[in-house]
């Protein structure tokens, strides 16, 4: 398999986790958008806009 088809097969088996036994992704994590918002707001360095692409978030 090249690389790009393992990218892709990866991402597939990484969404398909995030919506298993029919819940979306912030029920498996077990968070609420709210709280999620409020960690966020409360802690503006955990996630990071790229200049590169300003629409774009990243966690770390």
């Amino acid at each position: 398999m090249k690389k790009t088809e393992m990218t892709v097969a990866e991402a597939k088996r990484l969404v398909a986790e995030m919506f298993a036994n029919g819940k979306n992704p912030m029920e498996q994590f077990g968070i609420t958008w709210e709280e999620a918002e409020t960690i966020e707001r409360n802690n503006p360095g955990l996630t990071l806009k790229c200049p590169e692409e300003p629409l774009k978030r990243y966690a770390y």
